[in-house]
């Protein structure tokens, strides 16, 4: 490499800024992320679930690119309990607010009885414990209540490193 294209390289530093906080085209990744979102509803929809889905606003101007991918695993594992967990052909919820300071995540869904997919208390699974455990580690929370056989699942994402 010639010495002036060598300097126009960014450093391992630079790069490794580069790929932690975005900056520049957030309607752009915020239209991928409304896609991803949308066909995993599309997915549930597919096996029967009527499906109420809302991503609201859309990602700041500088945006940690590992809070994105973390949310965006995250619809895929809602999504997944959902139809693995759901009441056949029940309603679901999945709602996502995004704002300057984080992303925050909502859902709703009753569960099967009476089946190996409800054993009362409806702990985390050991996919979504992984999942929480990640999410704390970058300063967001991941939640669960059970109400009767009703699953709410609530997630706060930091937006910002």
């Amino acid at each position: 490499m010639t010495a002036g294209v060598a300097a126009a390289m960014p450093s391992a530093r630079e790069l490794q800024i580069i790929r932690m906080l975005a900056d520049g085209d957030p309607a752009g990744e915020t239209a991928m992320l409304r896609d991803h979102f949308h066909g995993v509803a599309g997915r549930l929809e597919a096996l029967g679930f009527a499906t109420d889905v809302a991503l609201s606003d859309s990602l700041p101007q500088r945006y940690d690119v590992e809070a994105v991918n973390v949310l965006r695993d995250l619809i895929d594992e809602t999504g997944n309990n959902i139809a693995k967990h759901a009441r056949p052909h029940a309603d679901c919820a999945i709602r996502i607010t995004l704002d300057d300071r984080q992303a925050t995540l909502a859902a709703l869904n009753r569960v099967r009885t009476g089946s190996g997919n409800f054993n009362g208390s409806l702990d985390f699974g050991t996919v979504l414990r992984t999942k929480a455990e990640h999410i704390r580690r970058i300063g967001g929370t991941l939640d669960h209540t059970v109400h009767g056989t009703t699953w709410t699942l609530s997630a706060r994402l930091p937006l910002h490193s």
